[in-house]
């Protein structure tokens, strides 16, 4: 899907919230499903696969295992926007800029020249030039007017693969920038981004969308301290309006 010019990222997007609202709200009437759809003598491992493979869970939830997007470009362009971010507080991100990742990232965003915003959120090369522009990897940093600005940055920046970051994927989202790597990105388990990080996320979310700076404020309230899925129906239905 990344290959053509199509919506089906968003799409999927939008099924999963859409679906899970609608499971939620049956469940919550009363409305059963099949307990073994998973492992039982005709559920999905029997028919899908020769050895099946339950995934093992333990305690706690499984959400604390997700990776936390701190900044508005592909997932894969991530550990190199945390390269350029920590080279540039130690004063140390100048171009020439050369990247080295693993083999996804550049399979997915080895993009030199990007049109759309789409194409500058899958842009290596755009995710390092934000960050040497001074940008914090925002929105508006993959518009069409940032795309145009950014331009002779982009050209300094070459990219290869890493084949030893590369054997750590998909464990490891790592990245090398001039020679600084990072094996760990911003946002993984293994480097939680805190509190404070999700709820600026959500300020910034909220202002480029144009809503009022409370409904942050209302969204997390509800997202981080509450537990009523109703009222986070109701508030994005509210923002739709």
């Amino acid at each position: 899907m990344r290959h053509d010019k199509v919506d089906t990222k968003q799409w999927h997007c939008v099924h999963a919230i859409r679906t899970g609202t609608e499971a939620a709200y049956k469940a919550e009437k009363g409305m059963t499903g099949p307990r073994f759809i998973l492992e039982g003598p005709q559920g999905l491992y029997q028919a899908m696969t020769r050895e099946p493979k339950p995934m093992a869970l333990g305690e706690g939830w499984r959400i604390h295992e997700v990776s936390f997007k701190p900044w508005a470009a592909c997932r894969h362009a991530h550990p190199v926007i945390d390269c350029a971010l920590e080279l540039r507080a130690a004063g140390k991100l100048a171009p020439p800029f050369h990247i080295e990742t693993y083999a996804d990232a550049i399979a997915f965003c080895d993009n030199p020249d990007p049109k759309t915003e789409v194409e500058a959120k899958f842009s290596l090369q755009h995710a390092v030039a934000v960050i040497a522009d001074g940008r914090a990897a925002t929105p508006a940093d993959f518009t069409p007017e940032a795309i145009a600005a950014l331009g002779v940055l982009r050209a300094q920046v070459t990219v290869a693969e890493a084949p030893e970051i590369t054997a750590r994927y998909p464990a490891h989202f790592g990245a090398r920038l001039n020679g600084f790597e990072l094996t760990d990105c911003r946002g993984d388990p293994e480097r939680p981004v805190g509190e404070a990080d999700i709820i600026a996320k959500m300020h910034m979310l909220t202002e480029w969308g144009g809503l009022p700076a409370e409904e942050a404020d209302r969204a997390v309230e509800l997202a981080l301290r509450g537990n009523d899925a109703g009222a986070i129906v109701k508030m994005l239905e509210d923002w739709l309006s």
